[in-house]
């Protein structure tokens, strides 16, 4: 038989452990409960960062094209530099060109076609990976159109006629494919533009091919 006093040390037994259960359960909700509060603060911090990372992107971005258009290069090119590393990381296709191809237009305003032209490549490559891209592939393609009619100019000032003649033939090309892109991306303006310039790469091309030669008499 069951004494009192083991009756009463049941009881006990099997209040401790229902408290003892419950003490658990309650801490179990209390720790989901922190750790739901501690995602979602979590979240809100990598929000405010991404949108730190955000603005300060979009203010070097301006920054960059204001010393551009200042004339500034080296601390344009500096800024466009800085936006390129991070983009790459990000995986931002479209940004990655766009750098790229800055950095081309700085170049070309200094002159350095070769250089020039290895940042506009870099933005094609890019570009060419999808084709949601293709009006932003025709404006670079227009810009290297342009970087080849620009060296050819140089070129012919310099009397290298067949070097001038190269550059334009080279620069028809380019506005042969821009035109493409444009229509792809059914870009009509755009498409007009490439065709303007190719009609004036292609006058350039036969004008020097003329001076190379002339006719007989």
């Amino acid at each position: 038989m069951v004494t009192i006093a083991g009756a009463i040390a049941l009881f006990f037994a099997v209040w401790l452990g229902v408290k003892a259960r419950a003490a658990r359960r309650e801490a179990e909700t209390k720790t989901s409960q922190l750790e739901q509060a501690y995602d979602v603060l979590k979240q809100q911090n990598d929000d405010l960062v991404r949108k730190d990372r955000q603005i300060e992107q979009s203010s070097t971005l301006s920054q960059a094209y204001t010393l551009l258009s200042a004339g500034k290069l080296d601390e344009a090119e500096e800024r466009f530099q800085l936006l390129l590393k991070t983009y790459q990381e990000q995986r931002d296709l479209q940004a990655t060109a766009r750098t790229h191809s800055s950095l081309g237009d700085i170049a070309l305003k200094r002159g350095d076609y070769m250089a020039s032209r290895t940042q506009y490549d870099k933005a094609v490559q890019v570009l060419g990976k999808d084709e949601r891209f293709a009006n932003q592939l025709g404006q670079t393609l227009t810009k290297t159109a342009v970087l080849y009619i620009e060296w050819g100019k140089k070129l012919e000032g310099q009397e290298d006629l067949q070097g001038a003649a190269k550059k334009y033939e080279n620069s028809v090309g380019f506005y042969n494919k821009a035109k493409n892109a444009y229509k792809k991306a059914g870009n009509q303006v755009g498409v007009n533009e490439a065709k303007s310039g190719y009609d004036e790469a292609k006058k350039r091309y036969d004008d020097v091919q003329e001076l190379l030669n002339p006719p007989l008499n």
